[in-house]
């Protein structure tokens, strides 16, 4: 905007025009609205960062109850076809978000979902410090009883996370994400050299079909891709577009099936499907190398992995509950209830494992489309009003 005094004159003077070009500056001015967008989205971002590393923990586990042994050579791509699941159950969720009013979680029926989903939550907590104490009891403190271990672990990780401050899980997964993966791209090449191409046959392991059934009850690993949407549907997009919140999930299968690869390459077949046990395939899958250092380095990073995750996944159960009875609750109750599960042990509960992880997949189906049915309601209802 000129001056009235150069209005007047009929505009401003060469030198003039040169001293205004001169002072002008290119800093944008500051802007409420986008530095809220902006710290929206980060932290959607962080919880995203730690949904896929709870994603990747229950994908590891699995794969060592069940995917490595089941499909042997075939098992990478088992696990790189869950990426199908992940993406439909995500823009699934997507979907019911949107359509959701924003006081959502003052009225019954979501609330009630919110509480199947804090059980789900629940689940993934005792996978993950399963185990966290199967390793401990194979390779850091042998001998020493289960149940201590548990209840060592449960308390310091039920005390350690406050429940004032739901975020502190989710910022420490998002520190500690790039150490993982450098742990496992070390891993990854000191063990390539020893691989064998001829170990990668046959392709689709025991058969297609079978494959593709391995890879349909792994799907309840990824049943987390329809959280985040749901309880951050009051977000605005633009945040959700800026934190590409299904990034880190597709990521964690796609580094779970680069693993099993690895696996495929330096083992035969026969050693893959042998009956190893849980805690050996869990350790073989993660770390084939002869090198001492890549074997404690990836021990560490197993228990770091599973203990964020188990953190992660009971700030996520805190975060349900408190939409779910209006809350707010510590992590120590649900940490504790988790210890029975440890103390029996997955050699034990293998088969109620195979029987029960799989479902989450298909009730977290089951949940977003009874979103979706109240959403309809509502709009219905909302109409009716106006």
């Amino acid at each position: 905007i000129r001056p009235p005094c150069c209005e007047a004159a009929g505009g401003c003077a060469p030198g003039r025009k040169r001293m205004n070009k001169l002072f002008q500056t290119a800093t944008p001015v500051h802007d409420e609205k986008q530095s809220d967008l902006s710290r929206r989205a980060d932290h959607m971002r962080e919880g995203a960062i730690m949904l896929g590393m709870t994603v990747f923990s229950q994908l590891l586990a699995f794969s060592a109850l069940y995917m490595l042994p089941v499909a042997a050579t075939s098992a990478w791509w088992g696990a790189l076809l869950l990426i199908v699941p992940a993406l439909l159950l995500w823009g699934f969720g997507m979907l019911a978000a949107r359509g959701m009013p924003q006081n959502a979680f003052e009225r019954a029926p979501y609330r009630v979902i919110a509480g199947v989903l804090a059980v789900l939550f629940l689940s993934d907590m005792a996978v993950d410090l399963l185990a966290m104490i199967e390793l401990t009891c194979a390779f850091i403190l042998p001998g020493t009883p289960r149940f201590w271990l548990a209840m060592i672990a449960a308390i310091a990780v039920g005390v350690g996370t406050p429940y004032k401050a739901p975020d502190a899980a989710s910022r420490t997964a998002r520190f500690l994400r790039w150490f993982f993966i450098g742990s496992f791209v070390f891993c990854a090449a000191t063990v390539m050299p020893q691989g064998e191409t001829g170990y990668l046959f046959p392709w689709a392991g025991y058969g297609v079909r079978h494959t593709l059934r391995c890879a349909a009850l792994g799907g309840g690993g990824c049943w987390t891709a329809a959280v985040l949407p749901l309880l951050s549907h009051a977000e605005p997009r633009q945040a959700a577009r800026q934190a590409r919140t299904w990034l880190p999930q597709l990521v964690a299968v796609f580094m779970i099936a680069l693993l099993l690869l690895c696996c495929a390459y330096v083992l035969p077949a026969t050693s893959l499907s042998e009956r190893w046990g849980f805690v050996l395939r869990l350790q073989m899958l993660m770390n084939i190398s002869p090198s001492t250092l890549a074997w404690s380095l990836m021990l560490i990073t197993e228990l770091l992995l599973f203990l964020v995750a188990f953190a992660g996944s009971g700030s996520f159960l805190c975060a349900c509950v408190k939409r779910a009875a209006k809350l707010r609750v510590p992590l120590l109750p649900f940490a504790l209830l988790c210890v029975p599960l440890a103390l029996i042990g997955a050699d034990i509960a293998e088969k109620t494992l195979m029987a029960v992880l799989p479902l989450r997949y298909p009730i977290a189906v089951l949940l977003v489309g009874m979103i979706l049915i109240f959403n309809a309601f509502a709009r219905k209802k909302e109409g009716k009003t106006a």
